[in-house]
């Protein structure tokens, strides 16, 4: 035990002393970092949390070289060329929702890099695009049309995963996130109000708007597993970047209880990226990020679920594996319609639900195993206090 919690303090400090150096690349600022950084450690935690690119740009910048530095512009010279690839493939499938007329939205990665500094590329592992749910069945047979094949529906959240070699990723949103909650449906559905019209069939958001849906998606990672990184490298990004009523975002944030928990991003944001002086619940907000990896699955993993008392370890763990790989009865019955008629099939699909996440997800899945194994009362109060601290236990917890 001390042994593991020795390399989180070291992953932790590194991890710190990378965002620094990523802070200071974005803005423009020079820094240094002390003689104890581990230039092996931050290039672990970059790779983690897939933004490579970024932090080979922040360690060049602040002139680190060696092998090790060798190695990582390789690796992330590889990275933007299947980068750029994706996006080629982005602007084709724009195209061809144009010439059909349906309208889309291009969310989250790929619309958000062009924010970044020129030469800091963020990396995306998909594209993903919304659209009406009235257009979905021409959406269909533009994908089958250029060689996707469907990986997975999932209706709970409205949404269908595309694939196509040499690993191009595509997903079709029809809901902007994925939340059964109608005050935040509500809110999700406020943000398509005030469309702009871009090029072609393409709509984008307003610059709040846009700042929301980020914020939200990030919040949504958070409270389910956890979110790297990047994520709060976005907002930070984005705060810079975008003219914004900040009266306005406050309010909407106000209007689904997550108001707290954007002051806690953006100090963690402040701390991590500007060099603000942090306190103990920020450490233990940048300690749960930084460890977590890009998704919340390496280290501290916040959320899976709701909130379930330190004193009953087994019920977190039976919860755990119902809400990560989505096997509660409600959640198969909107992932697989036919249970519906045939409640007696439920068994089969458990099966094919599990062989799925093995095959399709191996790391995933492993890395839910070794979370369970490691759950203890110690680590569920541990939670439980980060989520207070965020602001983010009682709303989890109703």
């Amino acid at each position: 035990m001390k042994r593991k919690a020795k390399k989180t303090d070291e992953r932790t400090k590194n991890g710190k002393a990378l965002c620094a150096l990523i802070g200071a690349a974005v803005t423009g600022q020079n820094l240094s970092v002390s003689d104890d950084f581990d230039l092996d450690t931050a290039l672990r935690v970059a790779c983690s949390h897939n933004m490579l690119p970024i932090a080979y740009h922040a360690l060049n910048r602040a002139g680190f070289t060696g092998k090790e530095m060798d190695r990582a512009a390789k690796d992330a010279g590889n990275m933007v060329f299947k980068q750029a690839k994706l996006k080629g493939m982005e602007n084709k499938l724009s195209s061809a929702f144009s010439s059909k007329n349906i309208p889309y939205y291009i969310l989250k990665g790929t619309q958000i890099q062009k924010y970044y500094p020129e030469n800091m590329v963020r990396i995306t592992t998909d594209s993903d695009f919304y659209v009406d749910e009235k257009n979905i069945e021409a959406v269909k047979t533009i994908m089958t049309d250029f060689g996707f094949e469907l990986l997975e529906y999932n209706a709970a959240e409205k949404s269908y995963e595309y694939t196509k070699q040499p690993r191009y990723n595509i997903e079709i949103h029809c809901l902007l996130d994925n939340t059964d909650k109608p005050d935040e449906l509500e809110f999700l559905s406020s943000l398509l109000l005030n469309p702009i019209q871009d090029e072609g069939s393409m709509l984008r958001f307003n610059d709040e708007d846009m700042y929301l849906q980020v914020f939200f998606h990030l919040y949504k990672h958070f409270s389910q597993s956890g979110a790297g990184i990047k994520m709060f490298l976005d907002v930070f990004v984005l705060r810079r970047e975008l003219t914004l009523d900040t009266k306005r975002i406050k309010e909407k944030l106000e209007s689904i209880g997550l108001d707290r928990f954007h002051s806690a991003v953006l100090r963690l944001c402040d701390v991590l990226f500007n060099g603000a002086k942090s306190d103990s619940a920020t450490d233990r907000f940048a300690e749960a990020v930084i460890s977590g990896g890009a998704f919340g699955v390496e280290g501290i993993n916040i959320g899976q679920n709701k909130i379930v008392s330190s004193d009953n370890p087994e019920a977190e763990k039976k919860a755990v594996v119902s809400k990560r790989l989505g096997t509660d009865k409600e959640n198969m019955k909107k992932r697989y319609p036919v249970l519906k008629k045939a409640p007696f099939l439920l068994p089969f699909c458990y099966g094919f639900k599990a062989v799925k996440c093995v095959v399709i997800h191996p790391k995933e899945a492993l890395s839910i195993c070794g979370y369970l194994r490691g759950l203890s009362s110690k680590n569920i109060k541990r939670k439980e206090k980060i989520l207070t601290d965020v602001g983010l236990y009682e709303k989890l917890k109703k």
